[in-house]
């Protein structure tokens, strides 16, 4: 499924283009060549409420869009390009409601400029980021595409714009701080393809517990962070896992979504604490649980679990792969206290041994 939708979106950027040379017959900002006039572009009738009303100003600044005038036009982009607060939500709401092609096409250009530099806790960034959310769902193919484009080209910030408002909403994730996700470790271990770390700063890690807001707002903002998944595919590390924490309110129906929308491998079901370590994949091997990383300020972190270590045991108990660990963590609450026995020196059966009392703590 994710390998057609690669190439979908690999069509749209081959056929995207031609389409837009069938649709305008001049690009923002380029005079008209000799003998050409480039038709009115002018807004829809349309009822609108007062709440969606749309101003004369704004109105006529559509209209200028589409005028044969060089300097009509340049100063019509200009001025939207500038637009704020109510003039911008109006010029949206046209966007939304119904204009020409070629008028559409200019305004989200406007848009796309306003969409990657306003800051991202700004009114602008919230205005601009549901207009091209919404108009990637038009009934207007031209206006879905091209949307969708934009939003296609800049995923990063569209994941950015997400972040911010899942954080505003109290929703635990880490990092909360989005451009730590693109940063890059000089001292970050070699991954094998398709494989991602978890402990990392640079992967997205969602926590749907009982305090999940449980709203539509908070599903919504969840779902456009597939790109996360779907930019990575075949390419790099996964950089997102969501985690399902046992008392989580969501339907069955939203938890097939999230696997339909990230992947199976991706949306992990866990109880209430967390180990925090990363387990280093073994074939042939039966005993214990070998360590590849571990999460600071984990409970393992403070219990002084290393990188390298074996956990043969807890509470007394064998443990021959990471599955059962899991599974017998899942009977515990946060401030429990386990007992687990590691072989220091990993495999090596020379290797000193010790019993650690770990605290467990929760996912944040």
């Amino acid at each position: 499924m994710k390998s057609c939708r690669v190439f979908s979106r690999m069509l749209r950027f081959i056929m995207l283009p031609l389409l837009l040379n069938f649709f305008a017959s001049t690009v923002v900002g380029d005079p008209p060549q000799a003998g050409e006039e480039t038709p009115a572009v002018s807004v829809r009738s349309l009822e609108m409420t007062p709440e969606t009303r749309v101003s004369e100003e704004v109105t006529q600044l559509i209209t200028d869009l589409g005028s044969p005038e060089f300097a009509r036009r340049q100063a019509a982009v200009a001025t939207l390009r500038n637009a704020k607060g109510q003039q911008l939500q109006e010029i949206c709401k046209v966007l939304e409601t119904g204009t020409e092609s070629e008028s559409a096409r200019r305004i989200i250009e406007v848009l796309e400029l306003r969409y990657e530099q306003a800051a991202l806790d700004s009114d602008d960034v919230r205005i601009t980021s549901e207009a091209l959310e919404k108009s990637a769902h038009s009934e207007r193919w031209f206006v879905s595409e091209t949307a969708r484009d934009v939003l296609d080209r800049h995923w990063q910030r569209r994941t950015e714009i997400a972040v911010v408002e899942l954080v505003s909403m109290n929703v635990p994730l880490s990092p909360k701080d989005p451009s730590e996700l693109w940063k890059q470790s000089p001292d970050a271990p070699p991954q094998m393809f398709g494989q991602a770390d978890p402990t990392s700063s640079r992967h997205l890690k969602i926590y749907l517990d009982k305090n999940w807001p449980g709203n539509d707002r908070a599903f919504e903002l969840l779902r456009r962070l597939d790109s996360l998944q779907t930019e990575s595919f075949m390419t790099q590390p996964r950089l997102v896992s969501i985690y399902l924490i046992d008392g989580h309110p969501l339907a069955i129906e939203q938890v097939a979504i999230l696997k339909g929308t990230f992947g199976d491998t991706q949306i992990a079901e866990r109880g209430r604490v967390c180990l925090g370590v990363l387990n280093e994949p073994r074939f042939g091997v039966e005993e214990g649980i070998l360590v590849g990383s571990v999460q600071k300020g984990s409970s393992a972190d403070a219990a002084k679990i290393r990188s390298g270590d074996l956990i043969v045991a807890m509470n007394g108990k064998k443990l021959t792969d990471f599955d059962q660990l899991v599974t017998q963590l899942r009977v515990f609450d946060v401030g429990d206290k386990i007992m687990l026995h590691i072989r220091s020196n990993g495999l090596q059966d020379e290797g000193g041994s010790r019993s650690v009392e770990v605290t467990l703590k929760g996912w944040h």
